[in-house]
């Protein structure tokens, strides 16, 4: 969207969202993060962004029920989760085996 539109306004809830999920996918289960945990990793990741932008877009995430917040953590949508799992298999059943 940002190359074809030039819409970049987006892109923090894409990074937010992803610096959530592809450590799921890759442990294979839900896992439980502060909004410090995900901010530090979106850090790491992406460089260095308002916290209270972040905060902003975590609350966002979960309004839309991206994500789930209980207490201080936060944590993915099964639903989302699931399918998630079910596309990542089908993926890798597609793909050629590494010599």
């Amino acid at each position: 969207m940002k190359e074809t539109f030039g819409i970049s306004q987006l892109e923090p809830f894409v990074h937010m969202d992803s610096c959530y999920y592809r450590p799921v996918l890759e442990a294979e289960k839900l896992l439980y993060w502060t909004s410090n945990s995900i901010i530090a990793h979106y850090t790491k990741l992406y460089g260095r962004k308002s916290p209270l932008r972040l905060t902003y877009i975590l609350g966002e995430l979960v309004n839309v029920k991206a994500l789930e917040h209980e207490d201080k953590y936060y944590f993915g949508n099964e639903k989302l989760f699931s399918q998630m799992m079910d596309l990542k298999s089908e993926m890798a059943e597609l793909a050629p085996p590494r010599a």
